[in-house]
């Protein structure tokens, strides 16, 4: 009989491997204010810079672990939130991952922030037309 992750080879990639890339982080955008709200950032190959992306959470930031790039393992009502919150962030790098596989070198910071923004269901905000009546 074998373990779970001889049944169920996706739990080997998600729960086996707490960073999936060496080429993405999670950063706190101001980490020295009293809340912050966690980026990723992603290196792409054929890009000046690194692509930033907010995740919209926001945190104290004495519950970031500045080693990890994750929220701290703690105790308690607090512990709960902080391993709800991580579990997200795997989310964030798990579509990452499927991005990167589906565009490989082709795939740029426009592609990547699409994507993203589809997978997570974040509405591109189209600028209001003003009409103008005449009468």
């Amino acid at each position: 009989m074998g373990t779970i992750y001889h049944y169920f080879p996706i739990f080997t990639h998600i729960f086996q491997q707490t960073h999936i890339s060496t080429h993405m982080s999670f950063f706190l955008d101001h980490p020295n204010r009293t809340i912050a709200t966690i980026r990723l950032e992603v290196y792409i190959a054929n890009e000046r810079s690194r692509f930033k992306y907010s995740t919209g959470r926001s945190i104290k930031s004495v519950y970031w672990d500045k080693k990890t790039r994750r929220l701290k393992t703690m105790r308690g009502a607090q512990g709960d939130r902080n391993r709800k919150l991580n579990l997200v962030l795997n989310e964030y790098e798990f579509a990452v991952e499927r991005i990167r596989d589906l565009y490989g070198a082709a795939l740029t910071k426009d592609k990547l922030k699409s994507k993203l923004d589809e997978y997570f269901h974040i509405e591109v905000k189209k600028p209001e037309t003003l009409f103008l009546f005449h009468h």
